[in-house]
């Protein structure tokens, strides 16, 4: 029986070697593929197809790319074309069914090679093709050098798609390009996070101008009744569809490294009048939405113009406005700051304070501004076992509470957090216990099941 089977499983075995072999032959033998030439797209994408078929197969993808922003001006389309032509021609010299299964142009200036296997070759030909541009020749006297940059991308199996793959090997390639590499060996997950960083300072003013940004909303509640008494506008960036939201942390690090304060808070300030002219006719007493802006901005000389100017264009009320001062970058002119903070607070729009007790916000602040609320950090109600926790949150809102501000607490997540700042006088609960992020539309029926429509 033993032999039975063993005999059995050699016959599977030697039978799904034969039919793989058969299958590597014909894809080796096929006659529509140009070698030693580039070919379409379409023709690239379906001899990957074929190789990716098998999970024991590994098809690295270089990605050949070009930037010409260092191309002269004049007669630019020849030069462009010279480019074409070049490298049409030395990546076709290169070809080789051993190395290569094939190569595509994407563009004018940048190529796709797809290697049947991975083998040192690969990284031997990117490497010198990649630094070609050192040696006299006649294309970088006429056209003033390419400036090349090369990535590799190998799927890590099966699932991975041509135009995926490719991708991954732009990506590589423009990570190289911004550490001044010419060639970056595809593990794309490890260049991941740096790419994104060097990619969203590139291109944040362009997402921007694009409006890839939108709003979320988190209520907060009155303590003690539970009531929605407001909410903190929240902004999350979605570059394209089939692609995952970008948390704040990735683009406000570079709006502060890009010096966008102004420009990024004043285009999502405009999203919150816009949100609340559409909505304060049609509820009565619409909660207050709590627009953050930083402290570089609120310090700007023409901030109050520029503040009334949109209000205006919106129509929209003090009543249903918030002015959130963010605790970032406190390295701002106080006395412009206090005086553009303080005239909006007599216009009647409520100020309220982030981060209190906590990072640049001090006393001073409470001194020279003119505060509405005073939000405490969630950092004070996490860990309430320790006495000098709960020591120092019962002072701070005391403190507050002197001054005839009222307190905010963020972050109350658990039963035991809600009833200890309940406990300590708090007025305003923010927090996942009552609500996380939502859309603007979820927080359409959560105001619609509280309060009356007008009119």
């Amino acid at each position: 029986m033993d032999k039975l089977m063993a005999a059995a499983l050699f016959i599977v075995a030697f039978s799904a070697l034969v039919y793989y072999a058969i299958k590597l032959i014909n894809i080796s033998l096929r006659t529509d593929l140009p070698y030693g030439k580039l070919m379409t797209r379409t023709a690239l994408r379906r001899l990957y197809d074929d190789y990716n078929n098998y999970d024991f197969l590994t098809t690295p993808v270089l990605y050949i790319n070009i930037f010409t922003h260092r191309l002269q001006t004049e007669n630019t389309y020849n030069q462009i074309a010279q480019v074409h032509n070049y490298l049409e021609n030395e990546v076709a010299k290169a070809l080789n069914p051993r190395d290569f299964l094939g190569a595509c142009s994407i563009d004018s200036h940048n190529f796709v090679l797809v290697a049947s296997r991975e083998n040192k070759r690969l990284e031997e030909f990117a490497i010198e093709f990649a630094t070609r541009d050192t040696k006299a020749n006649l294309l970088r006297r006429s056209i003033n050098l390419l400036d090349i940059h090369i990535g590799q991308y190998t799927p890590v199996n099966s699932n991975v798609s041509f135009d995926d793959a490719v991708d991954k090997a732009r990506r590589a390639s423009l990570y190289a390009r911004n550490i001044d590499a010419r060639f970056a060996v595809g593990r794309y997950e490890l260049l991941q996070n740096a790419f994104d960083t060097e990619e969203m300072k590139k291109n944040l003013e362009d997402f921007i101008d694009q409006n890839k940004f939108f709003t979320i909303i988190q209520p907060y509640v009155s303590a003690g009744d539970n009531r929605v008494v407001g909410a903190e506008a929240l902004t999350r960036l979605r570059i394209s569809p089939d692609m995952p939201v970008t948390m704040p942390s990735k683009f406000l690090s570079a709006v502060n490294s890009e010096h966008l304060y102004e420009k990024f808070d004043f285009y999502v300030f405009n999203k919150c009048c816009e949100w609340i002219s559409c909505r304060q006719d049609r509820f009565k007493e619409l909660p207050p939405i709590s627009c953050n802006f930083s402290r570089i901005t609120l310090s700007a000389g023409n901030f109050v113009d520029r503040f009334f100017e949109t209000t205006a264009k919106f129509g929209v009320r003090p009543e249903n406005l918030i002015i959130e001062i963010n605790e970032e970058v406190p390295e701002t002119s106080v006395e412009v700051m206090s005086k553009n903070i303080n005239t909006l607070y007599e216009a009647g729009y409520p100020v309220y304070l982030d981060d209190f007790g906590i990072g640049s916000t001090s006393l001073t602040d409470l001194k020279k501004l003119n505060i509405s609320v005073v939000k405490m950090d969630r950092s004070f109600v996490t860990d309430l076992i320790m006495k000098k926790n709960r020591v120092i949150f019962s002072s701070l809102v005391e403190l507050a509470h002197s001054l005839d501000m009222k307190v905010l607490v963020e972050g109350i997540e658990t039963q035991e957090q809600k009833e200890f700042a309940e406990s300590m006088g708090v007025d305003i609960i923010q927090g996942f216990y009552f609500f996380k992020p939502i859309s603007v539309e979820e927080y359409d029926l959560v105001l619609e099941k509280q309060i009356e429509p007008a009119g």
